[in-house]
């Protein structure tokens, strides 16, 4: 009796457990949980308000397929996706700047749902950007008197610049609230030395965006922009005075009042570039003066006294030798169409078949407070040698020279012209040039 009870029980409990691992092998063969995962925006990434916002997903399920994604901010049912791919387009107009919670679920064929995916994100107005893009570079030297432009490039991504704010070394210059956003610094009345300047641009809602620091060097020298001229006009001496001052330095000047002559240095804001010949000797090849500016110098290289090219016109106001930095030049419209093209004097450079070796060139000399001369700077306004395979030239635009090699005790410097268009009375080719922005380098 005993061994039949025992028996069925077994049978039973067989039964049993079969019945019940059937019924699991059901259970995880049918119910399987699709995935999801958010790809974008990812996570702590800061979105400014107001923006539209693309919510990524990746879903798939390996039993059956998915039949939606569903989305969610802070816990608050937003949008349902049914179709690949699985994104929404979340529109943040109106909402506080805080950190918010984006949820989503994928929903299955099997009736299963996937474990949330979800990520942090920052809502954040966003600082308006900022940079100076005039003066290019930094440690750029101007000259006291000088009139310097400054630019600034300022967008804001998620609302618009109201104000730009121009800093000189912390301290508010100027404020410009419209694009393009620039000022002209007057330095007239500011001593040589270093200045640093910053911008910070404004938004509408408060933010600021301050750009990099750039030093603009304030130099002693001449730009002429202390002169005054009337629109198209030049001064060349005939009032008599004999020299000018511009800036730190002084220009000697002789006019001839019986032929209405003068020589050495005249300054215009004259830029005819196509009228040919000796009644256009005011004009520089160029659209303005060096760096933009209107007012520049000529130079007539010719000694009244001794019939040579060569004079000593620039005098530094110090009793000290300075070390000059730089000078500008390039040639009067006078000069360069009688190169270009020849005239009743003068010769065409390069001749009628173009290989002719001529060359023009202006000769620096730094004089010493005692008389001495401190070395020689030369520079070729025009080159048909074609030397080192560099292409023949006629200097048409403004170039700037090099004469720190002159030493740190010039005093004053001298000026020759020489070229190899000769004849019987000197020198063919018109004994001109232009010059500005002559920049002495500070202490």
């Amino acid at each position: 009796m005993k061994k039949l009870i025992m028996l069925t029980l077994t049978a039973v409990l067989a039964a049993s457990l079969l019945v019940s691992c059937s019924s699991d092998s059901s259970t995880e063969a049918g119910n399987t949980k699709p995935i999801c995962n958010i790809t974008s925006p990812t996570a702590n990434k800061i979105l400014y308000p107001g923006s539209t916002v693309e919510v990524k997903t990746e879903a798939a399920a390996s039993e059956g397929q998915i039949d939606s994604v569903r989305y969610f901010i802070d816990g608050v049912y937003e949008a349902t996706d049914f179709s690949s791919p699985y994104n929404w387009n979340w529109n943040t107009t109106g909402l506080s700047e805080k950190d918010y919670f984006i949820k989503a679920i994928s929903y299955a064929s099997n009736n299963m749902q996937s474990d949330p995916s979800e990520i942090s994100v920052k809502l954040e107005n966003q600082a308006p950007t900022c940079s100076i893009t005039e003066p290019s570079t930094s440690e750029k030297a101007f000259i006291v008197g000088s009139k310097v432009m400054l630019k600034v490039a300022a967008d804001d991504a998620d609302g618009e610049v109201t104000s730009v704010k121009f800093k000189l070394n912390g301290v508010v210059l100027a404020t410009d609230t419209e694009a393009p956003f620039e000022i002209e610094w007057n330095t007239v009345d500011y001593d040589h030395g270093s200045y640093r300047f910053e911008a910070v641009a404004y938004d509408n809602d408060g933010k600021q965006g301050v750009s990099e620091e750039i030093f603009i060097s304030l130099n002693r020298g001449s730009s002429f922009e202390d002169l005054v001229l009337d629109e198209n006009s030049y001064w060349n001496g005939s009032d008599g005075n004999g020299s000018f001052v511009s800036g730190s330095v002084s220009y000697s000047n002789k006019y001839n009042s019986d032929y209405g002559s003068w020589s050495e240095i005249a300054y215009s804001n004259m830029t005819d570039k196509t009228t040919p010949g000796f009644a256009n000797q005011y004009s520089v090849y160029a659209n303005n003066g060096a760096d933009g500016s209107g007012n520049f110098a000529i130079c007539s290289v010719f000694d009244s006294e001794t019939f040579v090219n060569e004079i000593t016109p620039v005098s530094v106001l110090s009793n000290e030798g300075v070390k000059i930095k730089q000078i500008s030049v390039n040639n009067t419209t006078y000069g360069y169409l009688s190169m270009r093209d020849g005239d009743d004097v003068a010769k065409q450079f390069g001749g009628e078949s173009g290989n002719d070796p001529d060359w023009f060139k202006l000769t620096i000399t730094g004089i010493s407070p005692s008389g001495n001369e401190t070395g020689n700077v030369e520079f070729y306004l025009a080159d048909y040698r074609n030397n080192d395979g560099i292409p023949n030239y006629i200097v048409g635009q403004w170039m700037t020279v090099d004469l720190t090699s002159l030493g740190d005790n010039v005093k004053q410097l001298k000026f020759s012209l020489s070229s190899s268009d000769n004849g019987d009375y000197g020198m063919n080719t018109p004994a001109y040039f232009a010059f500005d922005n002559l920049i002495i380098e500070n202490d």
